[in-house]
Parts: structure tokens; sequence; C-alpha cells
């Protein structure tokens, strides 16, 4: 899951333009406003989808909440992406969970935490995340 949103943010038409989806985003909500969120980014238009990413998040989706946190570890800020992937994770968004696992493993934004980062590995393999199953296995992952 993580791979594929990370593939869509990578997939830039920089032609396109996600002004549709600001309206369905103010009338549907949680999921639209992380379609716009998305769409803006694929734009360039950074402070739309974050706007519309916390929209999303502020509403309970998990993939808003999972951008919010992208956004901030992509700038350095790894212990304000917590709590988004935090609610992410909390949400059933897969890709939360694994990044909550990796950063509990590298320390980045807390304390490095075999156990933590573990079990946030099982909740992603649980909802589905391969790469979440794979940090499972013995000596994956490994902290040493």
């Amino acid at each position: 899951m993580m791979k594929s949103l990370l593939l869509a943010l990578a997939a830039v038409p920089l032609c396109v333009f996600a002004s549709d989806q600001a309206p369905k985003c103010d009338a549907e909500g949680g999921q639209a406003c992380f379609e716009a969120a998305i769409e803006y980014h694929r734009a360039q238009a950074y402070d739309k989808a974050l706007l519309c990413a916390e929209k999303s998040c502020m509403e309970g989706h998990g993939g808003g909440c999972f951008y919010l946190g992208f956004a901030r570890q992509q700038k350095g800020e790894h212990a304000q992406s917590n709590p988004f992937y935090e609610k992410a994770c909390s949400a059933g968004y897969a890709a939360g969970c694994l990044s909550l696992g990796n950063n509990y493993r590298l320390g980045l934004g807390a304390e490095v935490s075999e156990e933590k980062s573990r079990a946030y590995y099982q909740r992603a393999c649980d909802l589905g995340e391969e790469l979440g199953c794979s940090h499972l296995k013995p000596h994956a992952g490994s902290m040493h």
C-alpha cells in the first residue's frame, strides 16, 4: 500500500490540476479530500494538498493523516510526523503503521523500540501491507 502511494505521488503528470477535486472534497470529505490532496500533490500545489489532507485527516480518513505525516517526514520533522502516522494507523491505514514501525526501528522522532516497531509492523501486516510482514521475518529490519 505504501509503495502504491509513493508510486502514485511519483507518477506526476505536471499539467494536471485538481481544481475539479476541491468541490468534491468540500461536499464529500474524507476519501474525496484525500484524493484531492494526491491530485494537488501531483500538480505540485503542495499548500492545497496539505489543506485537503488536513480536512481528510480531521474527518478520520487514514490516508489524509498519512499524507500529513509523510509531508513532515520529508522535511525531516520526524517527531511531528509520528502523531499523524499514529492517527493513520489507528484509522486502519497500513502505510501509517509501517511508517511508525520504521520510525521506532530507526529512532526517527522516537526512542528506538524493537517492541513498538514489531507491533506496528504486525498491524501493518494484518492490514495487508507486505512490507510490514517482511519486517517481521527473522533478522529482517534488525536493529543490530
